[in-house]
């Protein structure tokens, strides 16, 4: 699996199914802040002075406790920019992925086991190319997709979904400065001793992760609305068209 181009280990394989087609040829907003303030504001008390790993298994435990959170901003691939916008809630996820300018805009919804998805008129016309894409729009509307999980190129959109792969670290972790990031008191992780690439813990209330940042290659992704009802929902039958039938696989 592709992952972005920063220490953090973070599954954009979104990208690579973006960016390669589907093989059937927002940027502002939530703020950590006052996800990472409602909590208990003795929680997170002497975080700061554990050491590196100890902190981060200590986010990984009360992000896993909350259950479900929101994760939006923006990262490069290859050149292009991802934006996302996504609300999670353990293996389900609801949301918008888009690349760059050109490539279209994907929604995608994982809930009940099922994955779907719902592309825009761009990354239909984009990913099947000329008649093939108008087609697609025609057929597909509003409508969402129903994908088999064995088409790995759009299961791949739902990586972001992996909370273990998303506050994975490629090697050794150490802390970095304390200062207040979005308006909550955190402290640097380092992975593998980069001062430019760094995911952000608040060290007041819970240890939650505030902001992941890469200034080698540009783009941040800010965590938010933790332990919040993110109203994920599965889709009306009338409203899925099975994928596999519709392109005869």
């Amino acid at each position: 699996m592709r992952t972005v181009p920063i220490k953090w280990v973070i599954p954009v394989a979104v990208a690579a199914a973006l960016l390669a087609g589907c093989g059937a040829k927002d940027d502002g907003g939530a703020t950590p802040a006052a996800a990472a303030t409602s909590a208990s504001p003795t929680a997170a008390a002497g975080i700061a002075d554990k050491p590196a790993d100890e902190i981060l298994a200590d986010s990984r435990a009360a992000i896993k406790e909350a259950k479900s959170y929101r994760l939006k901003g923006s990262l490069v691939e290859e050149g292009e920019t991802i934006t996302m916008d996504l609300k999670l809630n353990g293996n389900e996820v609801m949301g918008k992925v888009s690349v760059g300018k050109d490539q279209g805009t994907v929604e995608i919804l994982a809930v009940d086991g099922l994955q779907f998805i719902r592309p825009d008129a761009k990354f239909w016309t984009v990913n099947a190319g000329g008649e093939a894409g108008k087609t697609l729009v025609q057929m597909m509307g509003k409508k969402w997709a129903k994908i088999s999980a064995k088409d790995q190129d759009l299961s791949d959109l739902f990586a972001l979904a992996n909370l273990d792969e998303l506050l994975d670290a490629g090697g050794t972790v150490t802390k970095g400065e304390t200062k207040q990031v979005n308006g909550v008191e955190a402290i640097a992780l380092l992975d593998g001793g980069s001062t430019k690439d760094k995911l952000w813990i608040a060290t007041t209330g819970e240890p939650y992760p505030v902001l992941l940042e890469s200034e080698t290659e540009g783009g941040s992704l800010a965590f938010s609305d933790f332990g919040k009802d993110q109203g994920i929902k599965a889709p009306a039958a009338k409203d899925v068209v099975d994928f596999d039938k519709l392109t005869g696989n």
